[in-house]
C-alpha cells in the first residue's frame, strides 16, 4: 500500500474516532453537570461540588481540544497545507 495513502487512512479514522467521541462527551457532560450543581446546591453536599468542578474541567478540556484541533486544521488549509489535496495530489503523480 501507498505510504501517503496508509498516513491518510490514519488521518481519517483518528478524525472520525474524535469526531465521533467528543460530540456526545460534552453534550452528554453539560446535562450532568447540571444536575450536580442542583444537588450541591440543593443538599448542601461538598462531594457534589467536587464532582462538579472535575466534569466541568473535564468537558472545558475537551471542548478546548476540539477548538484548537479546528483552528489548526483551518489555518493548514488557508497556507495550502491541506493534506487531502497534497495526498490526492502525490496518488495523481505515483500513477
Amino acid at each position: 500500500m501507498n505510504d501517503a495513502l496508509f498516513l491518510h487512512r490514519i488521518h481519517f479514522a483518528f478524525t472520525i474516532t474524535f469526531h465521533y467521541l467528543f460530540p456526545q462527551l460534552t453534550m452528554g457532560l453539560a446535562p450532568l453537570i447540571v444536575v450536580l450543581k442542583t444537588l450541591a446546591i440543593r443538599t448542601g453536599n461538598e462531594a457534589y461540588n467536587e464532582s462538579v468542578r472535575f466534569w466541568g474541567w473535564a468537558s472545558l478540556s475537551a471542548t478546548s481540544f476540539l477548538c484548537i484541533a479546528c483552528f489548526v486544521a483551518r489555518c493548514a488549509r488557508k497556507r495550502g497545507m491541506d493534506t487531502e489535496k497534497s495526498d490526492v495530489t502525490q496518488l495523481e503523480r505515483n500513477t
